[in-house]
Parts: C-alpha cells; sequence; structure tokens
C-alpha cells in the first residue's frame, strides 16, 4: 500500500481501484463489465486467502473477505479525496492488523 500512497499526484493511481469505483456506478455498469468485476474480486480473494493460510493465519477465508473489504474502503477514499496521502493512517494501522493477524495464529 505504501507504493500506492506515494504516487505522483499526476497517477491514475489519484481516482482509486478501477474495479471498487465501478461498485459506485453499479446502475451503468454491462453484465459483462460486471462478471469482470466478480472474476477479479475472486482471483483477488483466493490469492489473498492462499497467502493467509501459508502464513498460518486462522479463518483466512473470512479474514481475507475483511481484508479485501478495507482495501476496498481505502479505495474509495482515495476516489473521494483525490489524493492517495488520504490513507496514509489507514495504511499505517493495517500493517499493525496484518502483524496481529500473524501473530495471533502462531
Amino acid at each position: 500500500m505504501t507504493f500506492i500512497e506515494n504516487s505522483p499526484a499526476t497517477s491514475m493511481r489519484q481516482y482509486g481501484c478501477l474495479a471498487a469505483n465501478t461498485i459506485f456506478d453499479q446502475h451503468r455498469i454491462t453484465p459483462a463489465a460486471n462478471e469482470q468485476i466478480n472474476h477479479f474480486k475472486k482471483i483477488f480473494l483466493d490469492v489473498l486467502e492462499a497467502s493467509l493460510r501459508a502464513e498460518g493465519i486462522t479463518n483466512a477465508e473470512q479474514k481475507s473477505e475483511c481484508i479485501l473489504l478495507v482495501m476496498w474502503g481505502f479505495s474509495s477514499e482515495i476516489r473521494s479525496s483525490k489524493n492517495t496521502r488520504s490513507i496514509r493512517a489507514g495504511r499505517k494501522e493495517l500493517a499493525h492488523i496484518f502483524q496481529f493477524l500473524k501473530n495471533e495464529s502462531l
């Protein structure tokens, strides 16, 4: 998340995540685009869940869904503020949460 936070002002990242942004425009999205978004979400969740399991973190499925929701919340904040640095405090706390989850599972 640090590389997102430190993106230059001219970066497209200043508008947030394309997939997360589509949530706001759900009524205008074609079924094909919605299918692609759902596919992206599934791939992301599968990779995140596998990563958590590889670290020995329990309840990886539920935790991966929670992490995705938090990350999409970050994206919404970036879209709203048009400034990637707006997630700085949240990013730092998310790092603490990841460390807690890892330690909790040991």
